[in-house]
Formats: structure tokens, sequence, C-alpha cells
């Protein structure tokens, strides 16, 4: 057990037609990993047409901490006594554009580009046994550790809101 201490001041503006927000975000994790944990929280939104169309984007980023039953739902053969680092995005740019052709329909597209420090990836245990002959042969085993790596991420996608009622 520890505690992560986040901290995300920002300065906001808003106004009829764009808004904007000027923000720093930051972990402090004193036990797994890096103890500061900085990013920026950068959004703006111009609303090319005002309740039908909006351009978005910014820049941000991500603190998240593992635990030991995110592991298990990922792999069910981890080892157990395996303490992995928590991950951190320092960089995380993001543009999108809302459309709402109707007053209970909303369609959002988007884009995002993750720059990951610390990513485990899951690795299969090797166990030696011997054979017949007495030589020791490299055998797979039924558990799993991780290995640490830098990583990027491109994502798109989208979704779709749909309101039933007005409320």
């Amino acid at each position: 057990d520890y505690s992560v201490l986040t901290l995300n001041p920002y300065y906001l503006i808003e106004r009829e037609k764009a808004s904007l927000r000027l923000g720093f975000y930051s972990a402090f994790s004193f036990v797994t990993g890096r103890t500061f944990n900085p990013a920026p929280d950068i959004h703006a939104e111009w609303k090319i047409l005002p309740k039908v169309m909006a351009l978005y984007g910014g820049v941000g980023g991500d603190f998240n901490t593992v635990t030991f039953s995110r592991l298990r739902d990922e792999n069910p053969w981890v080892t157990r006594s395996l303490r992995v680092k928590d991950t951190y995005t320092p960089f995380k740019p993001y543009l999108g554009v809302k459309v709402k052709p109707a007053h209970f329909l909303l369609l959002d597209g988007f884009a995002e580009f993750n720059s990951i420090k610390d990513q485990y990836f899951f690795v299969n245990n090797t166990q030696s046994i011997a054979n017949v002959l007495g030589n020791m042969v490299p055998v797979l085993g039924n558990q799993f550790d991780v290995v640490y790596s830098d990583a990027s991420l491109f994502r798109f996608g989208g979704r779709i809101a749909f309101q039933y009622k007005n409320q």
C-alpha cells in the first residue's frame, strides 16, 4: 500500500465562441518509479458554429498506478510477488471535432498520441529442468514477469452520444 499525491492547478478562460485552459498536472509517488511526474494540462476549444460544431485540441499527460488487481485482469498468470512500476505519460497531444446535427445527437471524432515512460510488457518465465541425459533444458512456465520499455501509442476514434430526453 502507498499513496500518490496529485496536483492540477489551472487557469480557465471561457468566452461565447472559445475556451482555453492553461494548467499543469503532477503526481508525486514516493514508493515506486519516479517521484515527480509533471505534465502539461492545456486544452482549447473553438466553437466554429455555436451549438453545431466545435474544434478542440490540447496537450496533457497522465500517471497511472498499477495495482495487482489490474495486473490480474490483464494477465491471470502474472507472478504473485511481482510489484510493477507505475506508468507515466508526460506528453499526450490530441485533436478532435464535435458535431451536433440535432439537439439530441452528438458526434465526436478525435486523434491522440501518447508517449509512455516505463510501459510494462509481459514475458513468460523460463525454468530449467534436467532432461534424460542430465542436461539443463529451458522450459516455459505458467508464470509471467514484466519487462519495461518506453512506448508510443497513436489512437483515433469517435463516439456517438444520444440523449433521449432533454433534461
